[in-house]
């Protein structure tokens, strides 16, 4: 299984969003629920953003993602020309870039903003987190 936690899924459900859950990754079908039932939000693993990118145009030229206003990369770093290719096709959209890991959560974040003026960075560290420093 790729993607947040049980923690942030049962976050997400306490919180009223819907959390799309299925047996394998078929980006055909995720990018029709998203479209089809006007989420506003997903967060990904750079993987599956390329995959559903990979899809052929005429397929993702049928579906209006306009509804979708922010995009979240999280696991992994993802490249620039992914980035690019996604604020272009999700034209709406921000796109947020996070790092961390299970014990310590989210420790970089990527804001839209920065996504244009720092190629390569996954973002400045989370205000919470300090560097190790010995005792």
């Amino acid at each position: 299984m790729a993607g947040p936690g049980i923690r942030a899924r049962i976050c997400a459900c306490g919180a009223g969003s819907c959390v799309y859950d299925r047996k394998s990754f078929e980006p055909d079908h995720l990018l029709r629920t998203l479209a089809g039932d006007k989420f506003t939000f997903t967060s990904l693993v750079p993987t599956h953003y390329i995959m559903m990118l990979g899809l052929p145009e005429s397929v993702k030229r049928k579906l209006n993602v306009e509804s979708i206003t922010k995009l979240l990369i999280s696991s992994a770093p993802a490249r620039q020309d992914t980035k690019l290719a996604l604020m272009d096709y999700f034209r709406r959209s921000q796109l947020y870039e996070a790092y961390g890991s299970t014990e310590a959560g989210w420790v970089t974040l990527l804001r839209p903003e920065e996504q244009l003026t720092k190629p390569g960075s996954i973002g400045p560290r989370m205000p919470r987190h300090r560097e190790n420093q010995a005792p």
